[in-house]
Formats: C-alpha cells, structure tokens, sequence
C-alpha cells in the first residue's frame, strides 16, 4: 500500500533536496524520468506479499497496461506530491505532506483524472478481489484510527519507495529516504508508512521508522491457504530542530496542495 510539489523547483530550492556529503544524489522527477520510473514501480513491487494476496483470482493487466497507467499516475501526481528520483527513474519516492491550503483548479483536475484512472482500474475486480481490497481497507482504516487518529492530518505520508531489483544494494533507497524525512524533520512533523513486507523492517528501523501497529489479512478468509498476510504501519517522530533556518522556510512555502495518501493498484 502505498503511499509533490504543484510547481517547478527552483534552482535554489531543488539543491535542499540533495543530501549533504558524497552518495547517492536525490533530485526531482521530471517528466523524461516517468518511462523508467514506471518500470522500477512494477519490478520493485512484482513479488511483494500485499499485492500477491490483493491479487487473488484475478487477471492481473499486462505489463504495458500496468505501465501505462503508472505513467499516468506518476506524471498527474507530479508537482502534486513530493516525488524524487535518483538516476533518472532507477529509483523513486513518493511523499505526500500536510496540506497546507486549498488545492489549485488545476490540482484539483490532475486530482479527478488520478482518481478516475483508478476507479476505471478497479472496476475491472473479480468478486474476490474485491472482497479482499474491502478487507484490506476496513482493517487497516481500524488500525490507522487506533494507532493514528487525527494525528495523521499532521504527518508526512511515504506513500512509495522503491528501487530497481537490478540496481538494489547501492543505497539509493536510504538516500531517498533520508531527504523525505529531512524534509520533514525541517517542517516539525513526524513521517508514516505502510510497510508490506517484513524484510524490509530492518531497512525502515535503520532510518528511524517503528512500527506502531499491524493488520493481518487473510486470516479470516478460507479462500487463503497460506499465512496471512502481514501489513504494518509504521512511524519516525521528527528530530529535533533548534530552530528554522531560512532554507528550512523555504521548504515550507514549497509544499502545498499534495493529494491523498494513496494504495497501490493491482
């Protein structure tokens, strides 16, 4: 499940995104970076164990047709959530901040187009499918509210991360990572996430995340012969900041009007 900015980065303001000292360099996505960022999306996510059960019976679209509405969706999200890339779509973040004022007319037609795209997406689903995704969504709305509440209004949301199979294990995933939560340590709010997979707990508790609540799905769903499935929600309080820096005002009057937290297709 997973989970922007609405106008073009500034020179001044795309060099905050680069992570201080040598590394992997995080930078904004531009639209030339969709076709391969689409592809990392699908190979990133083709094994994962939440998509797999969300998956279920049905005929999953092809891998052009899987392609073309990532593409879609990369390019209306763009400027709208916070989406950044290292080398050029190898691997991809994507961050929604706190709303912080009403959403542009244009905004607000990228926001229609996006969810239609989705809709029309699952209008698609078997009657299991659907089952599960109602499942999915009930269980984790529950647990979101328990562990969450209306404290989430005032969170970063890390809707997506993820990095090319082939290219894994160069630390461009971390890189990614640490900007958005920099970002959020300068604007004072704490970062969550919904993580899919286990093996990657290490990785999110390397960089500060915890997990403060799970779900389990398919554990009442006779349907389901394996374990069920295990999806945590998972949060990093801000660090401290002894106090806002200009640049650190800067970033705040650059992230406005971001869309929804939204949920993978499948």
């Amino acid at each position: 499940m997973f989970s922007a900015l609405c106008r073009q980065p500034t020179k001044d303001v795309e060099a905050q995104f680069l992570l201080a000292g040598s590394g992997p360099v995080p930078k904004p996505l531009q639209q030339v970076d969709v076709w391969k960022a689409s592809k990392t999306w699908i190979s990133a996510f083709e094994f994962d164990p939440y998509l797999l059960y969300l998956r279920a019976d049905g005929k999953p679209l092809s891998h052009s047709q899987t392609r073309a509405v990532y593409m879609a969706l990369l390019t209306l999200w763009n400027r709208n959530q916070i989406i950044l890339t290292i080398d050029a779509g190898t691997a991809i973040i994507i961050a929604n901040p706190v709303q912080t004022g009403p959403k542009t007319p244009i905004n607000r037609i990228k926001d229609i187009l996006a969810n239609w795209i989705i809709a029309h997406v699952s209008r698609n689903r078997t009657a299991e499918q659907q089952k599960r995704a109602l499942e999915s969504n009930t269980k984790t709305a529950k647990v979101q509210n328990e562990v969450l509440g209306d404290r989430v209004k005032e969170m970063l949301y890390v809707g997506l991360v993820a990095t090319d199979p082939q290219s894994q294990g160069h630390g461009y995933g971390g890189a990614l990572l640490d900007t958005i939560t920099s970002m959020a340590d300068a604007l004072g709010q704490a970062s969550w996430l919904h993580s899919s997979s286990v093996i990657n707990d290490g990785f999110y508790n390397s960089h500060g995340f915890e997990t403060v609540g799970k779900i389990y799905l398919g554990d009442d769903n006779p349907e389901w012969h394996q374990e069920p499935v295990l999806l945590q929600i998972m949060v990093r309080e801000p660090r401290n900041k002894p106090e806002v820096s200009p640049t650190e005002k800067h970033l705040k009057s650059y992230f406005v009007n971001p869309l929804p937290p939204f949920s993978f297709l499948v």
